[in-house]
Formats: C-alpha cells, structure tokens, sequence
C-alpha cells in the first residue's frame, strides 16, 4: 500500500486540517493509502481525531513554524525512517518545509491550494513593512513551487490565482472540489439551528 506523508503547519481546527482528517481516515479505511500526518507545532487539537481514525500523527515540535532549517532537517529525519512514496503539504510553511524535504529526499510532492494569499486586495490592506513582509513569503512560496509535482486547488479561481501568483503551469494543476459526507449535514428546522447558534 503506498504510503503518503501530509505536512501541515499544525492540527489545528482550520479547514485545511479537518479536510486533510476526513480525506486521509477515508483512503486509509479503504485500503488504499496509508497515510503518516506530520505538523511542524504543537500542541494540536484534532491531534486525538487523527489518532481515532487510525492516522499516525508525529509532532516535528518547531518553537515557530517558520523556522525552515530546522524544519527540513527534521522532516528529512521522518522521512528516512517512514520511507513514504508521496508527500502531500498544505498551508504556506508546511509547503516551504515539506517542498524542499521532498526535493532533498527526491520524493514526488503534491501541494494542496486552499486560499488566494497574495490577492491584491490583501497586500493594499497592509503597511508598507507587511507588504514587504508578503513579497518575502511570495517569492519563498513560488521559489518552492517549482519543485511540485502537482498542485490540488479546491476551486478554479484558485487553479488561476496560483497560475499567476506562483508562476506555475496550468497543466500541473487539477481542481478537485472539496467534498463533504452528506449524512453530516441532516436537514432540520432553521428555527431550531438559529436557537443552537444563539442567533435570532
């Protein structure tokens, strides 16, 4: 069974996250991959849904996300010893940490795209020091870009945005919407979720 190593930059309540759990628990009940979830901070909240869905979970531990070095060298660690066939990040550092690891191991990546970070109305918002600080986290993101081997993006505004943000090819990008189980969403009174909400 081929075994894929998700990095994310945490196991935090964020929708990359709890996509990442219902997609990974899905394959691996299947059959068809195994999956390995590292994240680069702790502590992490859905770190016990992840273990109750049979999904290995291992901490990288990194005082900060974005401490790159460190970050490579201990995924370069993880590697070595899980020997995965693919490695699947998501969110910014995650990509960065994970983006060069692969290169170094020379094992495939695949990127999820889960949001238009350098649109302009994000940068027009910012102080001239953030904007600045944004170009930096830009190039380091299309930089690393180059080293995917595909890219996921959940919409095709995003398959655009990462055509020019990022520099990257439209054919190595697949949209692939994001799916929820329905039997999660079960039809009921409006009124009674407004009262669950505490909205009126």
């Amino acid at each position: 069974m081929p075994r894929v190593l998700y990095v994310l930059e945490s196991l935090g309540m964020g929708g990359t996250e709890q996509s990442v759990l219902e997609i990974a628990g899905r394959l691996r009940a299947q059959g068809t991959v195994e999956p390995v979830v590292a994240y680069l901070t702790s502590p992490s909240p859905l770190a016990s849904r992840y273990r109750a869905a049979g999904i290995q979970t291992i901490p990288l531990a990194l005082h900060h996300p974005y401490r790159f070095a460190q970050g490579v060298e201990r995924l370069l660690r993880l590697m070595r010893a899980q020997r995965p066939d693919l490695i699947h990040t998501a969110t910014f550092a995650a990509n960065v940490a994970g983006r060069t690891a692969g290169r170094l191991a020379q094992i495939p990546v695949v990127s999820s795209v889960v949001g238009d970070t350098y649109a302009a109305v994000y940068r027009e918002k910012k102080t001239p020091l953030a904007r600045a600080k944004h170009q930096v986290v830009q190039a380091l993101d299309r930089s690393t870009a180059r080293w995917v081997r595909r890219f996921a993006a959940n919409s095709h505004a995003l398959a655009a945005s990462t055509v020019r943000d990022l520099g990257v090819g439209a054919d190595r990008i697949e949209v692939i919407h994001r799916g929820r189980d329905p039997e999660l969403f079960v039809p009921g009174d409006a009124s009674m979720a407004r009262v669950r909400l505490g909205a009126r």
